[in-house]
């Protein structure tokens, strides 16, 4: 052994405070590093199923040595790439293992990391009480300990937390620290993921432009560093931001990237996305049958994975799209599916969506009180939320359903509704509706013209079925 193997040797077995100098065991400590430095490249690079080969040998290496830390250490590598595979249960498993070894150890980095994996299977497993609890917890130790790094990874799986509660503010604020520590350490790996995460909320709020640039930035650093999850997850923000521009061939290119890539990787979450937005897609360019396709196979995914957040958000599409092909029974299933478990889950942007549409199907059905209570629950949500659009639905509906009692107020009030200050779309629908309400010329003439020139700037098929259905009406 020449002098620097044995310094080298040296210094790991100082770390993990080895039992005992036989060389046998010294060559399995460093097997069991260079392994962990090589699963850090690979999963990085995208090779997982190599990456979980290896940090498995490693697991098996570090029992057979027998020193705690190592066991923890190998533990904590295996849950880590886990639950990016969708495998919970045994990510928690290991992770809760990890976390243990490190509070008897009084390793304070090793405990706030394991509760971190921790947390994430709550997250993913739409737990968020105990997912919370855990993303604090890691947030107070690293603060105890003054580690800007693991502090802003904290903040930033809190924000992920306050965006799916449509409380905005924090969320930003969480992330946004976020971004500035990880600039100040200039760590890119951190920078792509608040990058990712300020894009989440942005799309949330509706401000898609801002959305779209920390999408692209999130994109290029991701390239640079090979990161192929985040290149993924980058591609399919920027395919969501596409279809809300109408740009759905473009869309549907970065969904079957996102697809090809997460296949790759294993992860099945990634697929259930991609697969879902596709059906969006293509439901808004009208092609019904194709959609329906996609809906199904993300949903089979979810199932299988017992994902309930995927289940939600696909079924409230599946909704969406037999309201379209008018079979109101399979529509209302799927609206009841997604609607019990977004309140389960308590998803409020996606239950907003759900309640709103299901009181409109509802309207088509007669079930008027059942209609008014949805679309009263969706306003409210709306509101708390600040989804303007929403809102602006869930009032049209509203005077919808005053119609049907008193049609002379309800056209007034739709009337009135015309003098606010609107979106293109919503002015059309507004003329669509008071058309169908009063059957006036002029209602039909300033509705098809202003459809006409939505449909040549975004080739919406439900714009193109309103014009067709106004013209032979």
């Amino acid at each position: 052994m020449n002098d620097s193997s044995f310094w080298l040797n040296w210094h790991f077995n100082k770390e993990y405070y080895l039992p005992t100098w036989k060389l046998k065991e010294i060559e399995q400590c460093l097997e069991t590093k260079i392994n962990m430095k090589k699963g850090d490249v690979l999963q990085l690079i995208g090779r997982w199923d190599e990456t979980e080969s290896i940090f498995r040998k490693n697991v098996k290496l570090a029992n057979k040595i027998k020193n705690e830390k190592l066991i923890a250490d190998c533990k904590y590598n295996l849950a880590n790439l886990l639950w990016q595979k969708s495998a919970y249960k045994e990510a928690f498993s290991l992770s809760y293992d990890a976390r243990e070894i490190y509070l008897r150890l009084h390793d304070r980095y090793g405990i706030q990391k394991a509760i971190g994996v921790m947390g994430y299977v709550f997250y993913y497993q739409n737990n968020y009480v105990e997912a919370m609890k855990c993303f604090r917890k890691q947030l107070n130790i690293a603060e105890e300990m003054g580690d800007e790094r693991e502090i802003g990874r904290a903040l930033d799986d809190l924000g992920a937390i306050y965006c799916d509660r449509g409380n905005h503010t924090k969320a930003l604020e969480c992330h946004q620290r976020f971004l500035n520590i990880s600039k100040n350490l200039n760590d890119k790996n951190s920078i792509e993921i608040a990058l990712g995460s300020l894009g989440n909320v942005y799309f949330s709020m509706g401000k898609y432009k801002k959305a779209m640039k920390c999408y692209q930035r999130l994109l290029k650093v991701a390239e640079e560093l090979g990161d192929k999850f985040r290149i993924s997850f980058a591609l399919l923000s920027i395919g969501i931001v596409c279809i809300n521009h109408g740009n759905y061939e473009q869309a549907l290119e970065y969904f079957k990237k996102t697809t090809t890539i997460s296949e790759e990787l294993g992860n099945r979450q990634g697929i259930i996305y991609a697969k879902n937005f596709a059906g969006i897609a293509l439901l808004k360019k009208g092609n019904y049958e194709k959609s329906i396709e996609f809906f199904s196979t993300a949903l089979k995914i979810a199932e299988e994975l017992s994902s309930k957040r995927g289940i939600t958000i696909v079924a409230g599409n599946m909704g969406d799209l037999y309201k379209i092909l008018k079979n109101h029974k399979k529509s209302e299933k799927y609206y009841n599916q997604a609607i019990l478990l977004g309140r389960d889950l308590q998803l409020k942007a996606a239950l907003c969506k759900d309640l709103h549409h299901k009181a409109d199907l509802l309207l088509i059905l007669n079930r008027i009180k059942e209609s008014r209570t949805l679309n009263n629950e969706a306003l409210r949500l709306a509101k708390e939320l600040s989804r303007k659009d929403i809102i602006f639905e869930c009032k049209i509906l509203e005077t919808k359903i005053l119609g049907k009692k008193n049609r002379k107020t309800a056209i007034e009030q739709m009337k009135n509704m015309l003098n606010s200050n609107l979106k293109s779309a919503q002015i059309a629908a507004l003329h669509y509706e008071l058309l169908k309400m009063t059957g006036k010329k002029s209602h039909r003439i300033a509705a098809i013209k202003m459809y006409h020139k939505l449909y040549k700037k975004i080739h919406n098929a439900r714009y193109k079925e309103r014009i067709d259905e106004m013209k032979s009406a």
